[in-house]
């Protein structure tokens, strides 16, 4: 297997929803001279001239909610539920642009993928008006969709291993994509407006990330435990460069929440059998619930008025 790398296109898994988040801009336009962004081969969407003041920037784990309200003709796959949403009504930003996008790598972040043309590069959407940025980001540059594949669609134990354990902390390539996204974040510190507040949001787990798994879990989403073990592996691993790199520019780091995965009475997240239309289930597969982005859009947006007024009280019924 090639060494990791940021992959826009390593497997095609639209249907798992590796979603790269578009563009949409909440606020009026200010003019109708401004640059149009194409977000899918339809149609245009306006950005907001200068940066919105909040741009959520991503992968489809920022992206994904409903699949109902997924938005129409967006090649993007966003939803009106989505992380960014969630952020922007609980902050009420003066402008609010949503450019995660199913698929996106760390290269999405200032590059054109070649297999996308119509979709460009998440940067465009910030500016010196920009004062809040959520970016979450990093499995596509992992692995995520061969681990998926391998791990819980069609399981290969030994790929499934072999996946989870190529990128571990301290590794040459583990260090590659740090300084990737190292830069793709100083990248998007320094086009945001000075007193800018850039995010890192972690993963949701799929799986409770350590102690037993219970067998009716098992027996229900049809995984095994050695395919699970690794896929621990591998979160922790993802979640660890998130959080590094949050360190190494100062940016802030918001640990998703472990206590909702799966097989919780209330999970985060959605497995599997999403995918089937069938089952009615209103995500989708292996991606956060809208009650997992409204808890991490909460989570995000109680740092950020922690942050910016120390003496107001957190927001928790606001879910």
């Amino acid at each position: 297997m090639p060494a990791a790398a940021d992959r826009v296109k390593a497997v095609p898994l639209l249907s798992v929803m590796l979603l790269v988040l578009g563009l949409l801009a909440v606020a009026s336009p200010r003019s109708v001279s401004n640059i149009h962004y194409r977000t899918n081969g339809v149609s245009y969407t306006l950005d907001v001239p200068d940066g919105a003041e909040y741009v959520a920037l991503g992968d489809s784990y920022a992206s994904s909610g409903s699949k109902s309200r997924r938005l129409p003709f967006d090649g993007c796959a966003r939803n009106p539920d989505d992380l960014g949403y969630v952020v922007a009504e609980l902050l009420q930003p003066a402008s609010f642009t949503d450019r995660s996008c199913a698929g996106a790598a760390i290269a999405s972040i200032s590059q054109v993928d070649p297999e996308r043309p119509e979709v460009s590069p998440q940067i465009d959407a910030v500016g010196p008006s920009t004062r809040l940025v959520t970016m979450s980001l990093g499995a596509n540059s992992m692995e995520f969709g061969p681990l998926i594949v391998n791990c819980f669609i069609k399981p290969n134990t030994g790929l499934c291993q072999f996946v989870s354990t190529v990128n571990l902390p301290g590794s040459d390539s583990y260090e590659a994509i740090r300084a990737r996204y190292r830069e793709a974040v100083e990248l998007v510190a320094g086009r945001a407006a000075a007193d800018a507040d850039v995010v890192l949001v972690g993963y949701l787990p799929l799986h409770a990330e350590s102690g037993p798994i219970d067998s009716s879990c098992l027996a229900a989403t049809g995984d095994s435990i050695e395919n699970i073990a690794a896929w621990r592996i591998y979160h922790r691993t993802l979640n660890q460069l998130v959080s590094d790199v949050a360190s190494d520019t100062g940016a802030i780091y918001v640990e998703a929440p472990g206590d909702h995965p799966l097989c919780a009475p209330d999970p985060y997240v959605a497995g599997e059998q999403a995918n089937d239309p069938a089952n009615g289930i209103d995500a989708y597969g292996l991606h956060p619930t809208v009650e997992g982005q409204r808890e991490l859009g909460r989570l995000v947006a109680d740092r950020i008025r922690a942050l910016r007024n120390p003496a107001a009280p957190a927001q928790i019924g606001a879910r």
